[in-house]
């Protein structure tokens, strides 16, 4: 099972790798899926699991593969919502959308430059990030997740 602390090693291990602009690049990108992934997993243990052995279930996989890029993006660049969040479910918020924008330059523009440095600051904010937004209640952790998931109809007519 992919695991977010598994994609930020990758990230990590990339620092050093051969191949010009490609390695912080890719880092990049596997620190947001990290991030994205992260999100992912806690929606469908806290919304399908209970218990280790239901990970990898239908149910399960179909809440995982719900969460939604753009979607996701904009519930965390919702201000009014922001102000109502606990800080380590902003800093994720803040933190999913800056990573996202960073990957579309890592992956779509050619002139983005990216130094060892910036990524490792990236890797290491991703990991503190991340790790605070675990420590939260899981009842928090799945008020946040249902947000990302769910659109509020009641909003958008």
């Amino acid at each position: 099972m992919l695991a977010w602390h598994d994609c930020l090693a990758c990230a990590r291990s990339l620092l050093d790798a051969p191949g010009g602009d490609v390695a912080p690049r890719r880092a990049i990108s596997t620190i947001y899926y990290g991030v994205l992934h992260v999100i992912a997993r806690q929606s469908a243990d806290l919304l399908v699991s209970h218990g280790p052995g239901e990970t990898g279930t239908a149910s399960w996989l179909r809440v995982y593969r719900s969460l939604d890029h753009g979607a996701a993006r904009r519930a965390c660049s919702d201000r009014e919502w922001l102000r109502t969040l606990a800080e380590p479910h902003r800093r994720l918020a803040v933190e999913f959308v800056a990573l996202q924008r960073l990957r579309h330059d890592a992956d779509y523009n050619p002139a983005a430059s990216f130094s060892a440095d910036d990524v490792a600051e990236h890797i290491d904010t991703a990991e503190q990030t991340i790790e605070q937004w675990l420590a939260t209640p899981a009842e928090e952790r799945l008020g946040f997740c249902v947000r990302l998931l769910f659109r509020n109809r009641a909003q958008a007519a």
